[in-house]
């Protein structure tokens, strides 16, 4: 298997299908903690830019959120469109 990208979070993920561009989604994985110990939790959207030939670059979210839950699941649905389980559910 080949790293093409790297994304340092710790978190539940899920992939956008379809023919559109690859996105990502990662929200903060309930149960687990940070290396630096933050409390802060997020749901995020990445691109994660395939068709850039620097495989090097650090990736930066197209959307930060702030939540007050953590995640246990994401799911993609439709390619577009995140469903979140927070911890609470």
């Amino acid at each position: 298997m080949v790293r093409l990208r790297e994304i340092q979070r710790t978190a539940a993920f899920a992939w956008s299908s379809g023919t559109g561009k690859p996105l990502l989604a990662t929200g903060t994985r309930a149960g687990a903690v940070d290396d630096d110990f933050s409390a802060e939790s997020k749901l995020e959207l990445w691109d994660l830019n395939l068709d850039s030939q620097e495989l090097g670059q650090e990736l930066a979210p197209i959307i930060s959120l702030s939540t007050d839950s953590r995640y246990g699941r994401l799911t993609a649905y439709q390619s577009r469109v995140v469903w979140a389980a927070p911890d609470t559910c």
